[in-house]
């Protein structure tokens, strides 16, 4: 539009003036996709209130993902591309893709630009940005940054943005590439164990064999003493960095909390959500969890064969050290008259005689061969005695899994 003249009472505009003045208001009414008409005298005002309410949305133009990924944005119909970024200018989009991490936004051409968490400070780290939702930013120009208005949600139906997360358990499992050393973390949320907040992780593989390093497909215990331990429980964690947001997985001795030591020392939010077993060192032993439920591929023999114990007896049940959980235990007996009492440490000594078969902290089973769920101490150990007279004859213990309600919140 050519500059108006600074003017004195009686003074005219140019022809220029005027023809430049007008045809930037037809073509404000019409990039409004009005039809300009005599009849309708609020066609400039009316203009104005378009552009205005839809002129930062922009549709994608040629995104690609990556490291980092690049969105990039154009705009739409016939509204007119800005020809500079502004302070406190707010571009608006549907990604095409989900953010894998750093992400950059070049607008109609200008750019690429990063875009930075809510913060105004750190980088996106994966997940902030979603196709299920529309991606608002805002330029800074002292720091030349977007930085995120809205964070997206990785799956608008299991989460609700600004509020909480709907429950979606992580799941563990033998890594299908290297069981043994590895294991998979399924995409899910978690609460923090200290109640201040929550978070969603994306699927992970870490490694047992290796101290933690940030990431997937990398060594995932706290301590670099702890690692390659023989017949010891590893206690698994989700954690998260809330200065960066970073979310990952963390192997430790510890039933209560990771060592925040080395790489892990910025993850201050975490929660225990399973636990595994090794059997030689860096050899996992093979599981598969269902909910709070986890059953050993093979089960674990305790005692085969042995005498069955004429006095109250405490048995390792091989479940996870240091937490109380549910053995899930096979029982038999052999050439016993009597009966046997199973049962927690934390319950009372039975008081029940003349018993033939297996009893259960209250449950009279009618077979030799039964499965039980009985509670353990944190010691993961039960009782077990002979109830009535006759022969001892042996006894047969294995666990076949164990049940972790102190998951249930997770």
């Amino acid at each position: 539009m050519e500059p108006i003249q600074p003017k004195d009472p009686g003074d005219f505009l140019t022809s220029g003036e005027f023809n430049s003045f007008f045809r930037g208001s037809e073509n404000a009414i019409l990039d409004s996709a009005q039809v300009l008409t005599i009849a309708d005298s609020v066609q400039l005002s009316r203009a104005m209130a378009v552009n205005a309410m839809a002129s930062d949305f922009f549709r994608n133009s040629g995104s690609t993902p990556g490291s980092p990924d690049e969105y990039r944005v154009s705009t739409i119909g016939l509204r007119r591309a800005p020809l500079t970024l502004l302070d406190g200018m707010r571009v608006r989009f549907r990604p095409p893709f989900n953010n894998s991490g750093i992400a950059n936004l070049t607008v109609a051409g200008i750019g690429p630009v990063e875009i930075l968490q809510t913060d105004g400070t750190s980088s996106l780290v994966g997940g902030e940005i979603s196709t299920a939702a529309d991606t608002a930013v805002r330029y800074d120009a002292a720091a030349a940054k977007f930085i995120l208005l809205i964070i997206s949600v990785v799956n608008a139906q299991e989460t609700v943005r600004g509020l909480s997360f709907f429950p979606k358990r992580i799941i563990l499992s033998n890594s299908s590439g290297l069981p043994l050393t590895d294991i998979d973390f399924s995409a899910g949320n978690f609460i923090f164990s200290d109640g201040t907040g929550e978070a969603a992780n994306t699927a992970f593989t870490k490694k047992i064999d290796g101290v933690f390093v940030a990431g997937t497909g990398v060594g995932g215990v706290d301590e670099v003493t702890d690692i390659g331990f023989v017949d010891t429980w590893y206690h698994t964690y989700a954690v998260f960095n809330p200065t960066t947001g970073a979310r990952d997985f963390a192997f430790s001795l510890s039933p209560s909390a990771p060592s925040l030591v080395g790489a892990l020392t910025p993850f201050t939010k975490h929660r225990r959500i399973g636990s595994v077993r090794t059997a030689a060192a860096n050899t996992i032993i093979g599981f598969i969890q269902i909910g709070v439920k986890f059953i050993f591929t093979v089960p674990r023999s305790i005692a085969s064969g042995v005498a069955t114990p004429s006095t109250p007896t405490t048995f390792d049940m091989e479940t996870p050290i240091g937490i109380q959980t549910l053995a899930i235990i096979v029982a038999s007996l052999n050439n016993r008259n009597g009966g046997i009492a199973l049962y927690s440490p934390l319950q009372p000594t039975p008081t029940i005689a003349n018993l033939t078969g297996v009893w259960q902290s209250g449950v009279l089973a009618e077979l030799n061969s039964n499965t039980l769920e009985i509670l353990t101490d944190t010691a993961s150990e039960i009782v077990v005695d002979s109830i009535g007279g006759g022969n001892l004859g042996t006894l047969t213990l294995s666990t076949w899994g164990w049940v972790d309600y102190l998951l249930e919140n997770s």
